[in-house]
This record gives structure tokens, sequence and C-alpha cells, in this order.
């Protein structure tokens, strides 16, 4: 039973909607500090405090997300199987704009971090914050140059993340505060499980993800049944999404029996009667 318990559990996490959302650094200047890493003494990597992290957005032709899928590359330095997806859909891809979407389905590298939003509405409330891997290198350099004790609960350091510009033309600069306070001990037992938080790995999911990169690239998701051409490619298929978004109750189409009979006396005759052609 205990096992069962345990599946249940499982799948109720899974299928949850209750997941964290992660923040970003605010525009202008924003306090942060930087928590210490969630893991325990005994694992193999205890002083991690972060961890990397990529996520795919899948979209149609009209913009809107179709898929959202772990980059098991950005995350975790693995083969990932919609970056190969991606890769394999460019091949086909003749025009300009579906090309556009594709590409637009690229994960972006973020490393995630448990932060206290200083200034923020609660500022005793650990978030996770999303960095940039420039932005977080700067953070990197801070500790090298102040030592480990930045990242210190009792004598640790706030850092002031100052956002400027917009799009591509967003910078971002990350400095020691002048004066910090002392974090409550009590605060880490309120931090999320960054190993936790990007185990969002599913086939189910990864499935999904494919077959609608490959709707909007026009591809077959799955092999060609008989008769098909293994070589040609299904424009129609950047029509319609694919099956999974669809919820359609099957109908059976009616039957109908011809007038002109089976030719057998005894099985028209039948027929006949369940029709109440007689």
């Amino acid at each position: 039973m205990s096992n069962l318990m345990d599946l249940i559990n499982a799948k109720r996490k899974a299928l949850s909607n209750d997941r964290q959302k992660t923040i970003r650094p605010a525009d202008g200047r924003g306090r942060y500090r930087i928590l210490p890493s969630w893991r325990a003494a005994d694992h193999a990597q205890p002083d991690q405090f972060w961890h990397d992290f990529g996520l795919h957005y899948i979209k149609d032709m009209a913009g809107k997300v179709k898929a959202v899928y772990v980059c098991t590359d950005k995350t975790f330095g693995k083969p990932c199987g919609v970056c190969d997806a991606m890769l394999q859909a460019q091949h086909h891809i003749t025009d300009d704009e579906t090309m556009k979407v594709i590409q637009g389905a690229k994960a972006t590298a973020r490393v995630l971090v448990n932060v206290l939003h200083i200034d923020g509405p609660t500022p005793d409330v650990p978030q996770i914050l999303e960095l940039s891997p420039t932005t977080f290198n700067q953070f990197l350099a801070i500790i090298q140059e102040w030592g480990g004790e930045v990242l210190d609960l009792e004598n640790g350091k706030d850092i002031v993340i100052e956002k400027s510009g917009k799009g591509l033309e967003t910078k971002y600069g990350i400095q020691i505060a002048a004066k910090s306070k002392p974090v409550p001990k009590e605060v880490m037992s309120k931090v999320a499980n960054l190993d936790e938080y990007v185990a969002q790995e599913s086939e189910e999911q990864q499935r999904r993800a494919i077959a609608n990169l490959n709707a909007v690239a026009g591809l077959l998701s799955a092999a060609p049944s008989a008769g098909t051409s293994s070589g040609s490619s299904s424009r129609e298929a950047m029509s319609k999404p694919p099956v999974e978004d669809f919820d359609e109750t099957l109908e059976i189409p009616e039957t109908s029996t011809s007038s002109a009979g089976t030719g057998d006396p005894e099985l028209d005759d039948l027929l006949g009667q369940l029709t109440g052609d007689n």
C-alpha cells in the first residue's frame, strides 16, 4: 500500500499547477539577498546554491504557446530531444516565417537561485530568482573578491541589481549593498529545493512538445503509414494542431444497405427486417 501511496503522491505532484513561479530582476535598482544552498550536508555538492535551467516554449504560427518543456541540455547538460527535433525541423523549412517560429522555441539558458527580495513586497519570503548566465557570473566575481561569507545568513551581504534598457539593449549591473542585516535561520526551511524544481522531465510532455514543433514545421510526428511516401512532408499538419490538442467525440458513421441486395435471399430478408425495408 505504501508503494501505491508513493506513486499517487508523485503523480499528484506532477499534475499540480501550483509550481512556484520564478522572479526576474525588477526594472531599476533592486535589493536582494542570495541564500546558501538548500542541499543537505551529505550531498555530493552541498555548497552549490544555484541550478542551471532552460525551457522550450513551442508556439504555433499564430504565436500561441502550445507546449512548454524543460531543455535537458541547458538544465542538466545532457542530450535534449526537443533541441534535436528543432534541428531536424530546420532542415525541412523553406520559408522565413516558419523558420522564425521554430527558432523561437530555442531554450534560453538561465541560472536559478533562492533569494530574499529585500525591497520587494514580501522581503521575508524566499523566492526563486532567475538570472542570465552573464549576470550570475558578475555575482560569482563578487564572491571571489569578498569570499564565501557573502552567502552567510548572519554576516552575509545583500546585493543590488540594477536593470536598465529594454529588449536586446537590457543591461544588468551587480554590486554589494552598503549595509546588510542578518537573515533569520528559519528562512532556510522555506527555500525551494532547486533539484526538485528543475526535475520537470516527462516522456508524455516531451512527445507533446515535439509533436507541436513538427506540426509547425509541417512534419509528420509518427512514422508514415502504409501507402504514404516516406519522403513527403505533411503541410496539412500546419493547418491544425497535433492529435493531443483535439477533444472530439469519436463519431461512428451510419451504415446503409444497398437496394440491390447481397445476392443471398435469406441474408437480404434479414437485412430488410433490421432496416425496416420489409
